[in-house]
């Protein structure tokens, strides 16, 4: 019998290592593609985040030098009429620095070189210059290059760090200066318009995502210096002399010999895989637009000869890295697990594996259920008042890391007592999950609205620009709080009062801005029930 068995466990084991090895090689390779499909698909989404944001950025270039204002004033003579209008040209200024807030400056310098409107963005408060403070910037090269280019085109220039009194800015502000000409409508030349964007936002969007943290993102110019680098002292090596070694060419010279080469592609080495691609802001911007933006001149129907002035070959590559011992973790992680598996097949049962798989998915659901006891609310399964300040934590360290602004609501239900006193406390639950699930339906996927306790309830909206954004959320909210909801017991009709505050400009603490959201819920409860408040004390950041 030993004699049979033997063989037959030998046979059984060869065939069994044979299965596992060929699905294990499947895996393997599957594994390898898809890790390389992943870094495409976020290069591809990267290149995008930029060319929409130059797209954005000529489209308000182009907006400001057809304004009416502008042109109005070739037909002006007198100074006072001069000052009105350029006053009115910075107001408009005033108000999309206010809306964009990624402008360091808005301006119109006329074809002299002199400044004759000017907005500043002042640390995100943007103000008018005033006339006295205006300077002339005849002998500045954006000026220069842009004042002798023809209707249409649109000077670009390069991606570098802002430079005050020939000194380096600290801490470091990346700009890009976007210029155009100006012409009257009977086709004088009466100045430029610039915009000097603050490329840290682009930088940002680059970095940014809900990408793999394994994933090292980079964005170099044609020369190899590091624009954007997971360490930061590698970057802007072409404009500190104490870095100008610190190139993508000298750390890996194998890998930026074949970029140089290819216009796109990956390549896997002794470092790791790296996935790259050449990106062209100005003219990836103008292929995306060519559908929404117009191709002739508006004023003389004359067709634009080009939209934009890529000078130098301008052009970027993006790179996403994946160490080697992330690749090899991969895989490795794989390769481990068949072991295993072929170890468990030779030495289990089917039935002890089954019952044991059972045991596993109880124990699991029966903690699933426990943290979901202790974290959510359990009649409108809407986050707790303990896993709400946890989310809020969490929330205010990205935004300060992020330097982003989010917006908090503190809503009180009016009219709830009313409800629970006439139809009962029944009818009173029902009233509040309708209302939970009615909120919930005014947010996005990441916003987050919890249930604080008996009819108050708060709401997260992250990643907002200002107070005007959070209160008209909240006025989605209360428009939907208004309508009458349909009972078991009968139809009741309630609404809500609602605090409204923003981080950081009201506090920078979760308790704090809890606390000044409360305050402001309150002020509408005085006001008349029913209402927004906006905080208005002053900024404690």
């Amino acid at each position: 019998m030993a004699r049979l068995f033997v063989p037959a466990l030998l046979l059984v084991t060869a065939i069994l290592i044979g299965i596992l090895y060929t699905v294990y090689k499947a895996e393997y390779e599957k594994a390898l593609l898809d890790l390389k499909q992943d870094e495409t698909t976020a290069i591809e989404l990267q290149s995008n985040r930029i060319t929409r944001i130059f797209v954005l950025i000529v489209g308000d270039l182009t907006f400001l030098t057809q304004e009416n204002e502008l042109l109005d004033l070739a037909e002006l003579t007198g100074q006072p009429q001069l000052l009105e209008t350029t006053a009115a040209l910075a107001k408009e200024y005033l108000a999309l620095a206010r809306s964009r807030t990624v402008y360091d400056q808005i301006r119109f310098i006329d074809r002299t070189g002199m400044e004759r409107a000017r907005v500043d963005f002042n640390n995100g408060n943007p103000i008018i210059i005033p006339p006295q403070q205006l300077q002339n910037k005849s002998d500045r090269y954006y000026f220069q290059e842009s004042i002798s280019l023809p209707r249409g085109d649109i000077y670009l220039s390069p991606l570098d760090l802002n430079v005050e009194g020939k000194e380096i800015e600290r801490p470091f502000k990346p700009m890009i200066r976007f210029a155009a000409p100006v012409f009257s409508r009977k086709d004088a030349l009466l100045g430029i318009v610039v915009l000097n964007y603050r490329a840290q936002s682009l930088l940002n969007a680059v970095a940014a995502g809900h990408d793999s943290p394994m994933r090292e993102k980079m964005l170099v110019n044609g020369n190899g210096y590091w624009l954007l680098n997971p360490d930061p002292e590698q970057e802007w090596g072409f404009m500190l002399p104490e870095r100008k070694d610190h190139t993508f060419g000298a750390m890996y010279p194998e890998e930026w010999r074949t970029m140089q080469e290819q216009s796109s592609g990956q390549i896997m080495t002794p470092d790791g895989l790296f996935t790259f691609a050449r990106v062209n802001p100005p003219e990836e911007a103008l292929e995306f637009a060519r559908d929404i933006r117009p191709q002739e001149d508006p004023l003389t129907g004359r067709a634009y000869r080009r939209v934009y002035e890529s000078r130098n070959n301008y052009h970027w590559i993006l790179i996403n890295h994946v160490p080697p011992k992330v690749v090899a973790a991969t895989t490795g992680s794989l390769k481990n697990n068949f072991m295993i598996l072929g170890i468990v097949l030779l030495i289990l049962s089917a039935l002890l594996a089954f019952f044991f798989s059972i045991f596993l998915v109880k124990r699991r659901m029966y903690r699933e259920k426990l943290i979901s006891m202790a974290q959510y609310d359990n009649l409108t399964g809407l986050p707790n008042r303990r896993l709400f300040f946890d989310r809020l934590d969490m929330v205010v360290r990205n935004a300060a890391r992020k330097h982003e602004k989010f917006g908090l609501l503190y809503i009180d239900l009016d009219g709830f007592k009313g409800v629970n006193d006439t139809m009962g406390h029944h009818a009173g639950d029902e009233l509040l999950v309708l209302v939970s699930r009615a909120m919930d339906k005014c947010l996005r996927k990441s916003d987050t609205v919890a249930r604080l306790g008996g009819d108050e309830f708060a709401v997260i909206l992250p990643s907002i620009n200002n107070g005007q954004e959070a209160t008209e959320v909240a006025q989605k909210i209360l428009v939907r709080l208004k309508a009458p909801l349909d009972l078991s017991a009968g139809q009741a009709h309630i609404g809500a009062s609602i605090g409204v505050v923003v981080y950081p400009d009201h506090a920078v603490g979760g308790d704090q801005l809890i606390e000044l959201a409360d305050q402001a819920m309150y002020s509408a409860k005085k006001g008349g029930r029913n209402t927004i408040v906006l905080f208005t004390e002053p900024s404690v950041a």
